[in-house]
């Protein structure tokens, strides 16, 4: 993850962004779990691999992989101090194997051909010149080793059974508005993933494969530890996560009395789950989302 400008505008230190990166990516990291050996399969690295993990935020990928690479060495990046802050209290018992610095992608302070795997997760579709960073990820590869990238596509879907069809309409509108805003104000977009696999071949990759998933959030998930947590993140409108997430739905061309309306009923639902958040087991709202990994090789010299 970058600087705030070439993030999209969103303040990812700010404690309302860490606690939903906190949140989704343990809901990302129960999915791996079903997901991981086909995962594993696919990005085919050894043991003593040495792994870098660009744009870490919280390090829940040097986490996840650290168990299956006992003999190998995991770095994580990212340019947030809060956030690698935050990942080195949450990777503390695995000790040295997994280290964790403040760096740019844009930028990366590694000797060229340093990495087994450097692997991204969520980072290309937030950067406005997401090729840059990849060059970057492609120089500290060693030839023969291997760049992954997992990124979601644009085309995602939400439903709130909570709400009325008109509400369901207008929280569709509501995060097209989102991204256009963020297209418009950063160049960066979720758009990109579409662009990846050309983008290997023209910065010079081979043997590029792609495999996809599906990332899927239910709120009646009588498993998700975060359930209430989540429902109340997403629909809480007075955090400054939600506020930014208004003044781009403006921006993008959502009207004024179409988000009071949104606003109304949420505010109407965030206290009925909080006084009884034994609704949310009646309740299926779904947020899924097509995820891309692609994988490519540096051809040896």
């Amino acid at each position: 993850m970058q600087d705030m400008e070439q993030r999209c505008g969103f303040d990812w230190g700010n404690p309302d962004y860490v606690t939903y990166l906190d949140i989704s990516r343990r809901q990302i990291e129960r999915h791996y779990q079903e997901f991981i050996p086909l995962f594993l399969d696919f990005i085919g690295m050894q043991r003593k691999s040495k792994i870098l993990d660009a744009g870490c935020g919280l390090g829940f990928i040097g986490r996840l992989l650290e168990r299956y690479f006992p003999d190998g060495t995991i770095y994580g990046v990212d340019i947030e101090k809060e956030l690698i802050v935050r990942a080195r209290k949450l990777n503390k018992e695995l000790g040295s194997r997994v280290k964790l610095e403040v760096q740019d992608v844009n930028h990366l302070r590694f000797p060229k051909n340093s990495f087994d795997l450097v692997i991204c997760q969520s980072l290309l579709i937030n950067l406005p010149n997401p090729k840059d960073a990849l060059k970057q990820m492609i120089q500290v590869t060693r030839p023969g080793g291997r760049v992954v990238v997992v990124e979601p596509f644009d085309e995602q879907i939400h439903y709130y059974p909570q709400f009325s069809k008109e509400i369901n309409n207008l929280l569709l509108k509501h995060h097209k508005a989102v991204e256009k805003a963020i297209r418009k104000n950063s160049a960066a977009s979720m758009s990109v993933t579409r662009e990846l696999p050309q983008m290997f071949l023209d910065l010079g990759l081979t043997n590029v494969k792609a495999l996809g998933t599906m990332s899927t959030d239910l709120t009646c998930d009588e498993d998700d530890p975060d359930a209430l947590r989540k429902a109340q993140l997403y629909h809480d409108r007075s955090t400054s996560m939600n506020k930014d997430f208004e003044q781009l739905a403006l921006q993008g061309g959502l009207k004024p009395h179409h988000l009071e309306k949104i606003k109304d009923a949420e505010k109407r639902w965030l206290k009925r789950i909080t006084a009884h958040p034994e609704i949310l087991k009646t309740s299926a709202e779904i947020h899924c989302a097509m995820i891309l990994v692609l994988r490519g090789e540096k051809p040896k010299e």
